[in-house]
């Protein structure tokens, strides 16, 4: 994973459960090219209550590092859920 996204990333707080999205296990491929990134993004669930405040954050939040920005949204799959319970 490319540091500069991460770095960026590290600013977006979860605003259920209130922490970076990066120690959360929600940030998943980043494909970085010159100027460009596209991020995927994993959501806790399907129709999670904060998907549109999220993504918006996130789109921010690298369009402060890169010229252009593709979020992609998904979902967690159980073993990664599983995951964040236990943190």
């Amino acid at each position: 994973m490319t540091q500069r996204a991460i770095t960026a990333l590290a600013r977006v707080i979860d605003p259920e459960l209130r922490l970076p999205i990066t120690e959360l296990g929600m940030v998943g491929e980043l494909v970085e090219t010159g100027g460009s990134i596209t991020a995927t993004i994993k959501l806790t669930i399907t129709g999670c209550p904060a998907a549109q405040s999220i993504e918006r954050d996130v789109q921010k939040a690298l369009e402060g590092v890169y010229e252009q920005v593709t979020v992609q949204m998904t979902t967690m799959n159980p073993a990664e859920r599983d995951a964040l319970k236990v943190k």
